[in-house]
């Protein structure tokens, strides 16, 4: 009887190395379990190396978002290969993290500021095959975005694995594992921005109707404006204007 070759569904091999994550991180020993995991070597772990330069970050970011920051060196031994799609999964279940339109993100500069040189070289167009894997050495940084908040179990400075999959021209993947810290630097910075901008709006309004735009005033109360360039008026002094102007008799 012939045997059927069970391949998962790519929502299902997301889930399926969440839980994967999960597990080690509770120490408990995993296989490759249903053969998944022991695909033939891919091309790509011959010709190419991605290894990571300094700690990665996971920033919460304000909203409901989150960043992957992670700098590295990426090595292409050999041309030939060219990575079709790529993935990258949290420990949590998440939503997937992008790699393209990062820079689109308000926290883009954020994100990368302090690099040197800076700005790093972004190295997401190689990892998604918009850039050809040209024979050679770069270093710069990755950045994922996902559109979800880091769960209140894991405190700043807590160590979390990411899991990077690069998919060659013939599905073929290639993994990397690699470790990163909480980081909720830019949401409460955020945060203490617009409580400091809150406590000083209401000051800012008074200011503005005490020394603002005295027609917008008047507008608003029904009360006559005044020209401060002239400051105020006597009575006898608006009866004097009123008779050189010919309508007092």
């Amino acid at each position: 009887m012939p045997r059927e070759n069970w391949k998962l569904t790519q929502d299902e091999a997301r889930d399926y190395r969440s839980w994967h994550l999960r597990l080690q991180q509770m120490g408990v020993a995993v296989g490759s379990d249903g053969g998944y995991l022991s695909k033939p070597a891919s091309r790509l772990a011959e010709r190419l190396r991605l290894e990571q330069n300094d700690p990665a970050t996971i920033f919460d970011l304000p909203g409901m978002a989150l960043a992957f920051v992670l700098p590295a060196g990426l090595l292409v031994l050999a041309t030939g290969s060219w990575i079709r799609r790529s993935e990258v999964v949290l420990a949590w279940d998440s939503p997937e993290l992008e790699l393209s339109g990062c820079e689109q993100s308000p926290y883009y500069d954020k994100l990368i500021s302090g690099f040197i040189p800076y700005p790093p070289k972004l190295l997401n167009p190689f990892l998604t095959g918009e850039l050809p894997l040209r024979r050679g050495a770069v270093a710069g940084v990755i950045v994922a975005i996902s559109y979800t908040s880091v769960p209140a179990i894991y405190p700043d400075h807590t160590a979390v694995p990411v899991e990077l999959f690069l998919y060659d021209e013939w599905d073929q993947e290639l993994h990397y594992t690699f470790e990163a810290s909480v980081s909720r630097s830019l949401k409460v910075a955020y945060e203490r921005e617009q409580r400091r901008n809150h406590a000083t709006r209401p000051r800012e309004r008074i200011f503005g109707e005490l020394f603002g735009d005295d027609s917008k005033i008047a507008a608003e109360t029904g009360s006559p404006s005044v020209d401060a360039s002239i400051g105020p008026q006597t009575s006898a002094q608006v009866n004097e204007q009123e008779k050189s102007l010919g309508t007092v008799e």
